[in-house]
């Protein structure tokens, strides 16, 4: 008797975690497209070559990423 009810109790317990992994699995294969923009202040003078190295630095890894 004791048998038949853990295997009876199983059954749902092994679907609904089937069930939850696969949805999991199917919304982390479609990332979702994100815009962000962001607006950055410099203070007067501050912007120059050094600036724009730094900036053109940032592009690059992040399209090599």
């Amino acid at each position: 008797m004791n048998s038949l009810i853990r295997s009876l109790l199983s059954v749902p317990l092994a679907f609904g975690c089937c069930c939850m992994v696969s949805a999991q699995d199917s919304s982390s294969s479609s990332i979702p497209k994100v815009l962000q923009i962001t607006r950055e202040y410099t203070k007067p003078g501050k912007s120059g070559v050094v600036h724009e190295k730094a900036e053109s630095a940032l592009v690059q890894a992040m399209a090599r990423a």
